[in-house]
């Protein structure tokens, strides 16, 4: 295998390709000051670094020295490398290679130009609280230009949605391994969320045709969100047992 292309054989990963969505991740990762791990090839000990800046109008990004320091050597010499973060829950992995050397006083960056893909890796495994049809909670999902898909909210986690629609109209979703754009209506709330779409299947009502469930779990949530998340789960939560408590 060779040392600098991120494994895609891990089934709970995806590749991204779309230039914004590598941007939007590694901007994330820049704001949040998150740690990354730099591995040179040949080289078995791992260095630390942050990305410093993003320059989306040349295509480059700028990530700090290396430590330990015996690392920045290392990486002058040798040019390539993997870096990896684990941003709230999602871990990224990308291979860059060193173009040049940016001096400022005291201060050291290197320049390398932003991936063309990246490794992404998440999972959801929080408690889900349904929700009621009665409540026609809906999220619209965007896929990278194609038209947008509007889809029922079944059930609502603290990390995904489940989100259920029509078996033919979710065509594009179904092989999908895009990071997609999701816009949800929660009561009195609305927000966009970063989502990737797990595996879907397929249910067949009498009298209803065919639907399809997916999974679709949020990708690095801003504290916003989570506050948005805890309050829409109590709501739910009570009106499950209002509904429980009718029956």
């Amino acid at each position: 295998m060779n040392p600098l292309v991120p494994n895609e054989a891990d089934r709970d990963g995806s590749v991204l390709t779309d230039p914004v969505l590598i941007g939007i991740m590694l901007e994330k990762t820049r704001n949040n000051r998150s740690l990354l791990s730099i591995t040179l090839p040949g080289i078995q000990e791992e260095f630390l670094s942050v990305i410093t800046a993003i320059d989306d109008k040349t295509g480059h990004f700028f990530i700090d020295e290396l430590k330990p320091a015996h690392g920045n050597d290392k990486l002058k010499q040798l040019k390539q490398f993997i870096a990896s973060a684990r941003l709230q829950g999602v871990s990224i992995s990308f291979k860059g290679e060193l173009q040049k050397i940016v001096r400022k006083g005291a201060l050291t960056t290197y320049c390398a130009r932003l991936p063309t893909r990246l490794q992404y890796h998440e999972r959801r495994c929080s408690h889900r609280v349904p929700v009621a049809i009665g409540l026609n909670l809906s999220a619209r999902v965007y896929d990278n230009g194609k038209q947008p898909l509007t889809m029922r909210i079944a059930d609502i986690s603290a990390e995904g949605v489940g989100l259920v629609a029509g078996a033919d109209d979710c065509r594009q979703l179904i092989e999908s391994k895009n990071m997609l754009r999701c816009g949800i209506h929660f009561p009195e709330e609305t927000d966009e969320w970063l989502v990737r779409i797990r595996p879907c299947m397929e249910n067949r009502l009498p009298g209803k045709g065919r639907t399809r469930i997916f999974g679709a779990v949020f990708l690095d949530l801003t504290i916003k969100q989570r506050n948005i998340l805890t309050r829409q789960l109590r709501f739910f939560d009570r009106e499950n047992i209002r509904k429980t408590q009718r029956d």
